[in-house]
């Protein structure tokens, strides 16, 4: 299927997080982030994550923070579950987590 010629775009910045349909184009640039994708190829829907750090230390927040790789997997099952259907259905790509500084050296 053709994406429409009304797609908007959706720009998504570190920690940000966007499920729709065919009709939405998401972007983002990363360096040392990781950008999950998702896509149902049958129901043409699917997400983006724009993510920093794996986890949070402190996970007592009472809301989901898509900062943080755990969070973000929470926030797709949450869609996924609201669009009745299965995470094996999805295409899932990981991209991103250039190293930024191939000089520094790490403890």
């Amino acid at each position: 299927m053709k994406q429409s010629e009304n797609a908007i775009d959706i720009f998504l910045q570190p920690g940000d997080f966007y499920f729709g349909d065919m009709n939405t184009r998401i972007l983002t640039l990363l360096g040392s982030c990781v950008s999950i994708t998702m896509w149902h190829p049958t129901r043409l829907i699917g997400g983006m994550c724009h993510y920093l750090l794996p986890a949070r230390e402190n996970a007592s927040a009472n809301s989901l923070d898509g900062r943080y790789a755990k969070e973000a997997m929470q926030m797709f099952a949450h869609e996924i579950r609201a669009a009745k259907t299965h995470p094996s259905e999805y295409t899932v790509k990981l991209f991103g987590a250039g190293n930024m500084f191939p000089g520094i050296k790490k403890k």
